[in-house]
């Protein structure tokens, strides 16, 4: 009995240890889409200027979030209370802890690094991580004011975003963030 105790014990540690850990996972995800993100922009930027990077924005970031999203087994996206893209339009949650960020920056208090919550969605547990994207510099030449935006920008944006949400922004503010969603398990019966 001592050893058939010993046994499960064991196996339930090993089961333990190879559960994923959601909290690790959705990090990871969240550095990973960052990274292929910036590295697109990144390029464009290089061979077409701002024009390019809102071109390649429009036509390709949400590929690239889907198709990393697929490859890491993970629900993320990115959210904004001011999008270009309908697709970056947040869900309730994200909404009410994105305007809870834009509280705290308006109160001059510094961003949380994340938000990380386990909350029920029909019925089952979701692990939820936020992690804000602030406005830099560099970002203003897309997202900064009208007399910060240069003229072919401008015109790549309309043409690109008819219902142009994400402009009038100044360094410093919040942008969106990386929302990430990992199922866990389902919730007991009530």
């Amino acid at each position: 009995m001592h050893r058939l105790f010993s046994g499960l014990m064991i196996f339930a540690v090993v089961l333990l240890a190879a559960a994923p850990d959601p909290a690790a996972q959705a990090r990871s995800a969240v550095a990973g889409l960052a990274e292929k993100l910036k590295t697109l922009l990144g390029e464009e930027l290089a061979k077409g200027g701002f024009e390019g990077a809102v071109h390649a924005c429009s036509t390709s970031a949400q590929k690239v979030t889907r198709d990393f999203a697929a490859q890491a087994g993970v629900d993320i996206r990115r959210v904004t209370l001011k999008h270009r893209n309908p697709a970056n339009a947040p869900d309730a949650w994200e909404r009410s802890q994105l305007a809870q960020m834009e509280a705290v920056l308006r109160a001059g208090k510094p961003l949380p690094v994340e938000i990380e919550v386990t909350v029920d969605e029909n019925g089952a547990s979701v692990h939820r991580l936020l992690k804000p994207i602030v406005i830099q510099g560099m970002c203003l030449s897309c997202h900064g004011s009208a007399a910060q935006i240069p003229d072919p920008v401008k015109k790549q944006l309309a043409r690109s975003y008819s219902k142009d949400l994400a402009t009038g922004y100044k360094a410093g503010e919040l942008r969106g963030a990386f929302s990430v969603k990992i199922p866990l398990r389902a919730s007991p019966a009530r």
